[in-house]
Order: structure tokens, then sequence, then C-alpha cells
């Protein structure tokens, strides 16, 4: 129970190490930033190196040790030759406390309904094996990757093995927690961000406090929040920020890599460019180390999940090449893209089912059934919370006078209309909160609360209100775990002690000789959990070895 905390420390500093390198190679003005921003480009250079390497080497002990040793050195170096690992950990109080305050989210038992299905054993794979061509034939899930499990396979070290693999959700979750926390506390001429950092922390940590239920579409959709929020800084400026641009390319990036359906907050960038084009010197801005870094890092992806479907994104047919070998049938991405949507509609559960899948998504017709199933079920509780969030912050500053509104010049509308039709395509498309639904609500019904509590007056004493506020998101956190934790140990006879940190059953399987020295393992019964890669279910996989790589094939295309 102690052993895994102090793995996480060692990671988390080796993850700011790689941030630190970042700063080096790409733009030093990262280091003049704080250890949340410095954290999440470590998370993000960790994703480019983990996609870089698994093209030639599995993430093994080895790969790991060595990555993470690396990344561990650079952070001692960096602050004691600089004589400032002293204040280093004296500037460090809120980090720390906000770390231990998250740490109670990784004892866990029941994990993520996709969890034995492919979250661990994509992870297992990458862990196991280099690069391999055709894992969409496994299964569905193997066919949209998250970057997720490329940070995870790197934490994979000896003693702990796998213990660590919400790690990832974690260290994202608690760099955005700090970069929020400091936005709040931090004295603002202008108290727009302030406000809507605050609301956004609350929301994180009181929503998304369950790490097993992340997935590997939460974390994108808390790094969507820092992407409005860094936005919202650039379009009210006169001047083109350029460092705070940059940041949002690598924040682009990372959602990008999380979920490639993510990539449709490019968008956010219109409004900037439309205010900034006099000032845009475009050779600056794509001709640099982080912009090259930037684009490997998506062929990188697109290269993946090639690998894995013969799509560049799946399932866009119009980005498929079915006359692969490994590669999907044009019948059965017709078959997926139409399930993702039907399933989105239908109520967004495994028994999501309709009698006319066609007739039921054509037009409106879906909209009855998916308020119904979904919006009453799971929607509402969100959008109650947002409210129930609204109307807390909002007594703490009832009695606070109004400033003129002559003095208040922050605009947000011109990012609000983009994200609204974001909004209006993730509602008429794939209308799960999983999908985007949590973070677009949280914009939308932020921004506005936000710009209104931004035209009260604000004294010095009132840090102590968010202070307080900042501490009634972090108990919550903790109250919600804490009663999580208690129901696992009477459902499931969780035992903290022992196994702390997800339950992992052991799962009978049995060995398919395909080719010489290959092997398939398939489970008996459940999912492939930690089972040896490659692992399915699926009938009628073969395999053939071109240029050194393995290449799968489903013989019933």
């Amino acid at each position: 129970m102690i052993l895994l905390p102090t793995f996480l420390v060692i990671i988390t500093f080796s993850v700011i190490g790689y941030g630190i390198i970042y700063s080096y190679i790409c733009d030093k003005e990262y280091l003049n930033q704080n250890i949340g921003v410095i954290g999440l480009v470590g998370c993000f250079f960790l994703i480019f190196i983990s996609y870089l390497t698994n093209i030639f080497l599995s993430h093994n002990y080895l790969h790991n040790i060595v990555l993470l040793t690396v990344g561990l050195l650079t952070f001692i170096t960096h602050f004691y030759l600089k004589k400032g690992y002293k204040n280093f950990f004296k500037k460090q109080k809120i980090s720390l406390l906000i770390f231990i305050a998250l740490l109670i989210g990784i004892f866990l038992h029941k994990s993520h309904d996709d969890f034995p299905y492919y979250h661990l054993p994509y992870t297992v794979n990458l862990v196991e094996n280099k690069l391999l061509y055709g894992l969409g034939n496994f299964n569905h899930g193997f066919r949209t990757p998250s970057s997720l499990f490329y940070l995870n396979s790197v934490f994979y070290l000896p003693i702990i093995n796998y213990f660590s693999f919400h790690y990832g959700a974690f260290i994202i979750m608690f760099f955005s927690n700090i970069i929020l926390v400091l936005n709040i506390i931090k004295i603002s001429k202008n108290n727009f961000i302030k406000f809507l950092s605050l609301f956004f922390f609350i929301f994180i940590n009181i929503v998304f406090y369950r790490f097993a239920e992340h997935g590997t579409d939460r974390s994108g959709q808390i790094i969507v929040l820092l992407l409005t929020i860094y936005s919202l800084k650039i379009i009210n400026e006169k001047k083109l920020n350029n460092f705070d641009l940059s940041f949002i390319l690598l924040l682009l990036a990372i959602i990008f890599t999380l979920k490639t359906y993510f990539l449709i907050y490019i968008i956010i960038l219109i409004p900037i460019y439309f205010k900034f084009k006099s000032q845009l010197k475009i050779k600056k801005l794509f001709y640099n180390k982080q912009m090259f870094i930037l684009i490997l890092t998506g062929i990188f992806v697109l290269h993946v999940n090639f690998a894995n479907t013969g799509c560049l994104i799946y399932p866009i047919k119009k980005l498929c090449f079915s006359k692969f070998s490994w590669a999907m049938s044009e019948h059965e991405i017709n078959r997926m893209s139409k399930h993702f949507e039907v399933w989105s509609k239908a109520g967004h559960t495994p028994n999501s089912r309709v009698e006319n899948p066609e007739e039921y998504i054509k037009g409106i017709n879906w909209v009855g059934g998916w308020l119904e199933n979904y919006f009453f079920n799971k929607v509402s509780d969100t959008l109650l919370g947002t409210i129930a969030i609204i109307f807390v912050v909002y007594l703490f500053f009832l009695k606070n006078k109004w400033i003129s509104t002559k003095e208040i010049k922050f605009s947000y509308l011109n990012l609000y209309i983009p994200i609204f039709v974001i909004f209006l395509y993730w509602f008429f498309y794939h209308p799960a909160l999983r999908y985007g639904g949590f973070c677009l609500l949280a914009i939308l019904m932020f921004m506005p609360i936000s710009n209104f509590l931004s035209k009260k007056k604000l004294n010095i004493s009132d840090n102590r209100k968010f202070v307080i506020l900042i501490i009634i998101g972090l108990l919550i956190f903790n109250v919600r775990n804490i009663n999580r934790i208690e129901k696992e140990i009477t459902i499931y006879n969780y035992n903290i002690l022992d196994n702390a940190y997800y339950f992992l059953p052991k799962e009978s399987y049995k060995e398919v000789q395909l080719e010489e020295n290959i092997i398939l393992n398939k489970p008996v019964r459940g999912g492939c959990w930690d089972i040896k890669s490659p692992c399915t279910h699926r009938p009628a996989i073969e395999v053939k070895k071109k240029f050194n790589y393995l290449i799968y094939f489903n013989t019933e295309k």
C-alpha cells in the first residue's frame, strides 16, 4: 500500500524532468511557468517518446527504467545545480497539498468496464511487443487507441508492475489542478479567469473524482478546460502572446493523442487567427522545434491508427484503406460508424439497442429515446451538479459590491460561439458525456456566470473565500472517494491493505499456435486482463511476418 505512492512520487519527478528537457529543447520560457505547466509539458514529451520507441521496442522493464531515470536525474540536476532545490520545495506547498489530497483516488477495487476488455490489454501489448499491425482485428477497443495507454505503459516498473495503470489519469488531473489553483489565488486586475478557473476546478474534482472512470476520455476533457482558459487569455490581449499560443498548440496535441475526435477543438484557433492575423508570423510559428515535434507526434498517432485498422482516423471511411491485408473491411467500418452513433443516441450503455437503427437515428427521431434513457439518467445529474456549483459560489460572493461595467472589458463571446458549434456537433452526432459532453456543459454554463461574477468587486480578504472553495472542492473529492471505497469493501470484500489498486483475477486461457514461435492467447471466459499479449476472443485470426513486423489479419474479412 505504501510502496506504490513512493513510486508515484518518483515518477512525478521524472515527468517534471521531461518537461525540463522539452523546455531546453524547444522553448526555455516553459521553465518560467508553474510546475503544473512544466508537468503537462513533460506528459506530452513522454507520450511523444513512447510513440517513437514503440516503433522499434517494447516498453519493458529495461526501457522504462532507463527512460524514467533520465527524467528523474534531469529533475534533480536542474534544481540542484541551480541551487534552487530548497526554494523549489518551499514554493511547491500547494502542489504537495493537491498531490496528497488526490492520492486517495488511486485506491480502488472496481475498474472501468472497459478495463479488462481493452484498457489494460492494450497496455500489456505495449509492454510486451513493439508495434504490431492489425490489432483492430482483436477487438473494437483496439481500433481507437489512446496515448494514455502509452503513458501508462512507460510506468510499468519492477515490483509495482501494472498497478500504476491509473497514474496517467492521476498526473494529468494533478498538474491541471495546480494550474487552476494558481489562477484562482493569483491577484488579477480582471477576475473572469479567476472565477472560471474556480468553477472548472470544483467541477473536475467533484465530477471526475473516480480515476477508474476516467477511461480515455475524461483526461482529454480536463485538458480542453485548460485549453479554453488559455485561449480566453490570448483573445483578451491586445498583443499576441506567442508563448500562450505555443502552449495552446501543445494542449491541442495532447488531446489529439488522447482521442482523435478531440481534433475538432482546433476550431478555437479561428477567433485567435482573425484577431491577430496581422501579428502572426507564420514562419516563426511553424518553423521551430516545437512545431516539428507536434507534427511528428500527429504522424505517430495517425500511423498507429493505420497500423491497427488501416484507417488514419477510425471509423471515418474517407480516411480508411481497406485494401491492406490487416485493414478493416468497408462493411465493418460502416457498421461501427453507425454503431457509435446509435449507441450514443440510444442511451450510452452496454445494452443500448434499438429495433431499427437506420430509422432511429434519422432526423430527430432519436431525441425522445435519448431524453428518456440518457438525459434524465446521466446528463441531468451533471447538469444539476453544475447548477449546484454555480449556486454555492454565487452565495459566497453575494454581498460583494458591483464594479462599474465600464471597467470590465473582458470578452468571451468570440470563443463561446465556436464552443457552441462544437456542442451542436456533439449533440446531433454523438451525444454521450464521454465524447466531450462533460467539458462542453461546463464551458457553456460557467463562462456566462464567470463573466457575471467578474463584475463583483474583490478585496484581498476575499481570497479567503477562494481558498475555502478550493478546500471544499478537495474535501468533496475525498469524501466521495471514501464513500466509494467503503461501498467497494462491502460489495466486493475489498481489502485495501492486500490489493489496493484494482482487482486483477487470474484468468484461464488457451494457447493457439499460429506460426512457428507465434502464439495467440484466447481467454476461456471474461476479458483478457493481463493475459500475455496478443490476446483475443476472436476466431479466424492469422498472422504473417514482413520486414520483421507481425501483421495480424482476419481470415473472415
